[in-house]
């Protein structure tokens, strides 16, 4: 089960903020994992958290639906609605179709379940571009290709940006590139290495080129200092793997008052890199 879980992109912040706790003393509380890109309707999943303690249970018991999931862009609010989606896991989300992300606008995000609630705000930037990028044998494997990114800020102030990328066919969404938050200084071009999400804390064997024949859908989402600290602390959480620290004195810092998790908006750039 504890594989399983880890597996849930949302569900590592679970995890790493009440590993430590007892679910006796813990006091209820929601885990939200939600983000709206440039263009894109808002994905939000809802649930409770994971406790060791708990022993194997249904992922259909940490759902939290039906649930009430509101969305503000500064002009109005955005209903969500729960339904089935399995491009993710768990496979429910709350979304709105007619509602898109816009550059400039400040998102705000309330939620109420059974006396739990849950509420957070960000804003959206302007994108950064991928400008161009160079796929290459690699110097220790020769049958697997290393991808880089040649990035382009938008201008000589500090931004933050996280990479995420989804292998068509083998992915079903997009999953933060492992070592792909960075910052950037100033408006000269980048070259970034993008490696494969690695989003499991276990012993599995992590392969972090691609191999040819792959379909890569690469997104570089920029976003505020929150959404960067917290893909920080998530890569540093992987990179620790099963480590003690992980479970009894790691936090992942979150941008959610009343509840564990995130709400993020990002300004994102697009493109797509078939791998030969």
């Amino acid at each position: 089960m504890k594989a399983l879980i880890y597996s849930v992109i949302g569900m590592l912040a679970a995890i790493v903020f009440t590993g430590c706790v007892e679910a006796d003393d813990a006091e209820p509380r929601l885990v939200v994992e939600g983000w709206i890109e440039t263009g894109e309707s808002p994905v939000v999943i809802l649930t409770t958290p994971y406790h060791p303690s708990d022993g194997a249970m249904p992922v259909e018991d940490l759902l939290v639906h039906p649930a009430k999931v509101i969305v503000n862009d500064g002009e109005r609010d955005w209903p969500l609605y729960g339904k089935i989606d399995r491009s993710y896991f768990p496979p429910y989300v709350y979304t709105n179709p007619m509602l898109e992300g816009e550059t400039g606008k400040r998102y705000s995000i309330r939620v109420e379940y059974k006396g739990m609630r849950a509420s957070a705000e960000s804003q959206m930037l302007p994108a950064g571009r991928i400008e161009g990028y160079e796929v290459s044998r690699s110097e220790t494997h020769p049958d697997r290709r290393s991808v880089s990114l040649t990035v382009v800020p938008t201008g000589d102030q500090e931004e933050y940006y996280i990479l995420f990328a989804r292998s068509e066919g083998r992915d079903k969404r997009s999953l933060p590139a492992f070592m792909g938050a960075f910052v950037t200084k100033g408006a000269e071009p980048r070259r970034m290495v993008l490696m494969r999400p690695k989003n499991q804390i276990d012993t599995l064997e992590y392969i972090p080129e691609f191999l040819p024949g792959e379909e890569l859908e690469v997104k570089l989402c920029r976003g505020t200092r929150e959404a960067y600290d917290f893909w920080l602390d998530f890569q540093n959480a992987i990179s620790i793997g099963g480590s003690n620290i992980v479970s009894s004195s790691y936090g992942m810092r979150g941008n959610v008052a009343d509840a564990l998790g995130y709400f993020f908006s990002y300004g994102t750039a697009t493109t797509k890199i078939t791998i030969d």
